[in-house]
């Protein structure tokens, strides 16, 4: 932020660089002059132009847009003051290159010259399960327990499974592989077949997460922003926000 006097001297080095007077003071305020409303509207339209060459694909509704991978527990109210954007949640595997989206928040690690990775975050993951199964099945007692008699919804192959998530799963005596992504395991855990691994950013209403048994897997979250977007201030200062936001997670 800046001081009114500095925002003062900037202003008074417009008005003598374009020799003309851009606002007005009197004891209702500070506004713009006719001249200084032509400017603004002037430069408003030169700044949506450079956009527009920065980036071929600019939003025609000049709204942000903002996906975020299924599961991760973000709700829109969490970005304060950032009105002027479009949420949607990715399926599985999402499609990071996608042009239907500027900024993405996802478990999947890119490598991609038209990407930027601008922030990453390592976040715990827990067991969770349902009632339907502790109801069928009991609540599991400890780790021994859990890779001794309760079945485990494999993820190994999903984007957050780091080394200590394979290696406890691949220690687990029951356990039911999925091909699919991981709406399906969550799908699958919800109605009652068993219990799974997953990040404690995850966001399921039906699932209840067993927070007695200790988990040493980390799933990490990437935030990314196409690289057009990258300098436009409104996008930085976008980022920033998200930023924040991820780490309130």
């Amino acid at each position: 932020s800046m001081s009114i006097e500095t925002i003062n001297l900037y202003i008074d080095y417009l008005q003598n660089s374009l020799q003309t007077t851009l606002m007005k003071c009197d004891n209702q305020g500070s506004y713009l002059t006719n001249e200084g409303a032509v400017i603004i509207f002037k430069f408003d339209r030169v700044i949506k132009f450079l956009n527009h060459l920065i980036c071929p694909k600019y939003n025609q509704n000049n709204h942000i847009r903002l996906a975020i991978e299924k599961g991760i527990d973000i709700s829109p109210n969490m970005f304060g003051e950032l009105n002027d954007q479009d949420i949607t949640v990715f399926t599985d595997n999402p499609l990071l290159h996608s042009n239907e989206w500027d900024i993405a928040i996802s478990f999947s690690l890119q490598q991609s010259d038209n990407l930027i990775m601008n922030y990453s975050r390592k976040i715990k993951c827990g067991f969770f399960t349902s009632s339907k199964y502790i109801n069928n099945f009991g609540e599991p007692k400890d780790l021994n327990d859990i890779k001794k008699n309760h079945l485990i919804i494999d993820g190994r192959n999903q984007p957050y499974a780091d080394k200590n998530y394979c290696e406890f799963i691949n220690d687990c005596q029951n356990i039911r592989s999925l091909e699919n992504s991981n709406i399906a395991i969550l799908d699958t855990v919800s109605y009652g077949c068993g219990i799974c691994l997953l990040p404690l950013s995850t966001h399921q209403n039906d699932l209840i997460y067993l927070e007695h048994l200790t988990c040493n897997a980390e799933a990490t979250l990437y935030l990314y922003i196409h690289k057009s977007y990258n300098c436009i201030p409104k996008y930085k200062q976008a980022i920033i926000n998200y930023r924040e936001t991820l780490d309130l997670i």
